[in-house]
């Protein structure tokens, strides 16, 4: 029988593994969680953002398309082959909300 403490282990050892978009999630969202409304929420985009261009060769679009930067939003468009009309929306969103290339 496994204790607690196994278990934990699993789920660590799952999420930190060295697979792709787990190490995006981790370094995008898990910062702006635990740092809201701090610089430090952002300290994890730089290493994400990296991760996810190199996912884009898996075909692995979505974590460009849900950056805060419209250069990198506008740069995915081409790629948005399966749903393109969401990925404008998405790139449209952020235009409205302020931001710029």
């Amino acid at each position: 029988m496994s204790g607690h403490g196994d278990e934990a282990t699993e789920v660590l050892a799952f999420w930190f593994s060295e697979t792709q978009p787990r190490q995006v999630l981790l370094r995008d969202q898990f910062p702006r969680q635990v740092w809201r409304d701090t610089a430090m929420a952002f300290s994890g985009d730089r290493q994400a953002l990296a991760l996810s261009l190199q996912a884009v060769e898996l075909g692995w679009l979505m974590p460009l398309m849900h950056s805060e930067d419209l250069t990198v939003q506008e740069a995915a468009l081409p790629l948005c082959s399966s749903d393109l009309r969401a990925c404008q929306q998405q790139v449209d969103g952020l235009r409205r909300s302020g931001h710029s290339a």
